[in-house]
Parts: C-alpha cells; structure tokens; sequence
C-alpha cells in the first residue's frame, strides 16, 4: 500500500461517502459499500484517536489502523467500481 497521509485518506473517504450519498438515488445496489466503508472511516478516527498511547499499545494500535486502512482502501475502491459500473467514467468526484 502507498503511504499516504491519514488526513489525506480520510477526506478521500469522506468526499467518496458524501458524493455517493447525494447521488443514492442513481446508485442502487451500493448502499453495502457505502455502510462498509462509513464503517471502517469510523474505525479508522477511533484507532487514530487512540494512537497517543503508551508505547506498547501504541504499536498495536498502529498494526490496527494499518489493517484498517487497508480494508477501507479495498472498499472504497469497491464503491468506486460500482459507481463507474453504474454512472460510466464521467463521474469525476469518485476518483
């Protein structure tokens, strides 16, 4: 997986999820994805949230947010097939 910023990666989430949400009605068939990757966004906040902790459960906190990360990566890339599955490439905001 690519480093990337957390703040970065969850506004991509968030833009994808609210993108997606205004456009419910010509995507049926994601509401799963969506509630997936609203799902592990949380977890991901509360795992980041919980990073600040003594060091030996700090390095489990951070093997969680990775996994997190990753398993809300796949998801997004998910909803995002979906979505050009439904609406073609032209949708720009789901990149």
């Amino acid at each position: 997986m690519p480093r990337i910023a957390l703040a970065d990666l969850l506004h991509d989430w968030e833009l994808l999820l609210t993108t997606t949400e205004e456009l419910a009605e010509d995507l049926p068939g994601t509401e799963a994805h969506r509630f997936a990757l609203a799902v592990a966004l949380a977890e991901v906040k509360t795992l980041h949230r919980g990073h600040g902790m003594a060091l030996a459960l700090r390095q489990e906190s951070t093997r969680q947010l990775r996994l997190a990360m990753v398993q809300g990566r796949d998801l997004a890339m998910c909803l995002r097939g979906a979505v050009k599955a439904r609406l073609g490439e032209a949708v720009h905001a789901v990149r």
